[in-house]
């Protein structure tokens, strides 16, 4: 009996660790928060991960301190950074306290071999900042709370470029990683926000505007009829 307990203790324990080697995979969209801290992403759809995501959160007395970070899971799959912008909100920790900022990208941006100016490709880098337990507290650190991810992968040999569209909501907190597209040709440029069934925000934002001009309209053309 003892044999065999000690069988099943081995056989727990060996089942465990398989476990815990294999990747935790995450669809997208997904938020990363207290409850949610790991994930991994796996863009080309080969159930291998490409990149990771870390976020780590702690608070006491009311006061949080919480980072989120990205990083490449291969050699070769890199994301675009920055150190060099301000910070939003401010101050600007100086050069000694910079980690490497994950550079999030307006509309429209061109992710591809030449990086943005001041961006450059790395293997990882923070997306959001905030530690308010020390004193005296910091502001919470990102680039800009909306916008795209520009990162760069390998299917097999082939060389992809694609963005990941990314929300920092300070005050839950968490980090939303959305939608994702991929160029649909190895080392070929993307525009950060477009793609195959992407509606560009501009336009989103357009056919609402539309929308609600021409349901005005409606709503005027119904009074004058009741009249």
């Amino acid at each position: 009996m003892k044999k065999n307990s000690t069988l099943m203790l081995m056989l727990g324990l060996i089942l465990t660790l398989s476990a815990s080697a294999l990747p935790s995979f995450v669809e997208l969209p997904h938020t990363f928060n207290s409850s949610n801290t790991y994930g991994d992403i796996d863009l080309d759809g080969d159930e291998t991960p490409d990149f990771t995501v870390y976020f780590s959160y702690y608070s006491s007395s009311g006061e949080i301190d919480y980072s989120c970070y990205i990083q490449s899971y291969n050699s070769g799959n890199l994301i675009l950074i920055v150190d060099e912008e301000p910070r939003s909100p401010s101050p600007t920790p100086t050069l000694t306290e910079r980690p490497d900022w994950v550079d999030i990208l307006p509309y429209g941006t061109s992710i591809g071999s030449t990086p943005p100016t001041n961006s450059w490709w790395y293997e990882g880098g923070l997306i959001a900042y905030n530690n308010s337990l020390v004193s005296p507290p910091s502001a919470p650190f990102y680039i800009t709370p909306n916008g795209y991810i520009g990162v760069q992968y390998y299917i097999g040999t082939d060389l992809y470029y694609a963005w990941i569209s990314v929300s920092v909501d300070d005050d839950e907190p968490s980090v939303t990683l959305g939608g994702t597209v991929s160029a649909p040709m190895p080392n070929t440029p993307i525009l950060a926000g477009s793609g195959s069934g992407v509606v560009p925000v501009p336009l989103i934002a357009s056919l609402i505007g539309f929308m609600a001009i021409g349901s005005g309209a409606w709503l005027r053309l119904r009074r004058k009829r009741k009249k």
